[in-house]
């Protein structure tokens, strides 16, 4: 479970299959704050740098 701070609430739009880049939380690890949403251009990026293997973003719907 993730925060969407004030900053993206209004300005960023999210859905379901984005990747996001996500802090956790000092006090309780299994929350965290959502830091950066990727584009789909900087997805490609990201997979042509072999930053990201394709094959999990196709498991989980995100292409």
């Amino acid at each position: 479970m993730c925060r969407i701070p004030g900053k993206f609430r209004r300005r960023v739009w999210m859905s379901e299959g984005d990747l996001v880049l996500v802090t956790p939380w000092d006090f309780q690890p299994s929350k965290g704050d959502i830091e950066h949403r990727y584009t789909k251009e900087e997805v490609r990026k990201l997979i042509a740098m072999n930053v990201v293997p394709q094959e999990f973003l196709e498991s989980i719907g995100a292409l």
